[in-house]
């Protein structure tokens, strides 16, 4: 189905039917690739029922294109759904999330906030498409993030790879690393760049594309990927080959029955065990520093 979209063009929204048995893939998969919510319906005669709102017709069609890359037999229905105040929206929802006493998110709006002082802020400009850190996945990165911050310049410079709305590459800059964020999708590069500015880090630039934009020889201090735990996987000799010897290594988007299928894919590469973080049904592996360049 073909939506052409004008500037007062509805919402579309994705109608997902799927057996009761793939309920807990589905959310995972929504998570990381429609990190702004969705609808869970109820069960009917053993199928289960998710609703998704994007905002263009490319983005829901690059979002189901995502989902079946994973479930190819998903049943998906596009749509046009009338469009309502976000930002108003967004507004009651976004409160200020404040991560291991260290980081700050905050939303665009909010001007003050009692631990300002004593935290490095972050704003968002919340958009339908994008996460706002809330998510287990994005917070357990801040959280690696915060664990060793003191020592982080020394692992400039960064790659923020999956950056979303730029948060994780902001708060990297922030700590006083330059660096560049990743993202195939094009709007959420956008987003981004809009929370760049807002956020006053002239240190990072973010682009369109993922590893395979990256010269050969490019090496980081500080990789972080937020992605699904299959690309991880598919990707793991690739990403080690740009991370530095002795650099930091933060990997998330991974459900706690995936982490040691994935930890096992970079341990293979020659990196050693991972420190874990948890949060929820998510978990974080967190390489402080590789002993030295991996052997894949």
């Amino acid at each position: 189905m073909v939506l052409e979209t004008t500037p007062q063009s509805p919402l579309v929204r994705i109608t997902l039917q799927a057996p009761l048995g793939q309920m807990e893939n589905i959310a995972a998969l929504l998570a990381v690739y429609a990190p702004w919510g969705w609808e869970e319906g109820p069960t009917v005669h053993d199928r289960v029922l998710f609703t998704v709102h994007c905002d263009t017709p490319e983005q829901a069609d690059r979002l189901v294109h995502s989902l079946r890359d994973s479930l190819p037999t998903l049943d998906a229905d596009i749509a046009e759904d009338e469009r309502q105040d976000w930002a108003l929206s967004w507004r009651k929802f976004f409160q200020p999330l404040d991560i291991a006493e260290t980081f700050l998110v905050l939303p665009s709006w909010e001007r003050s906030h009692p631990a300002l002082a004593e935290r490095i802020p972050i704003s968002i400009e919340p958009k339908m498409a994008f996460g706002s850190g809330h998510h287990a996945t994005t917070a357990l990165c801040l959280q690696a993030l915060a664990k060793d911050r003191d020592s982080l310049p020394q692992f400039a410079p960064f790659l923020d790879l999956g950056t979303g709305s730029g948060i994780l590459g902001i708060a990297c800059a922030k700590c006083g690393l330059p660096g560049l964020g990743l993202d195939i999708d094009p709007v959420a590069v956008a987003n981004a760049r809009e929370n760049l500015l807002l956020n006053e880090t002239p240190g990072l630039s973010v682009a369109v594309g993922s590893l395979n934009a990256l010269r050969k020889g490019t090496t980081f201090g500080l990789i972080i990927a937020n992605i699904l735990a299959r690309p991880l996987q598919d990707m793991a000799a690739e990403l080690i080959a740009h991370l530095r010897p002795g650099g930091r290594l933060i990997l998330s988007g991974i459900l706690a029955t995936q982490a040691e299928t994935v930890s096992r894919c970079y341990q293979e590469c020659g990196l050693g065990p991972p420190t874990l973080l948890h949060q929820g049904e998510w978990v974080a592996l967190y390489w402080p520093q590789v002993p030295g360049k991996p052997q894949g």
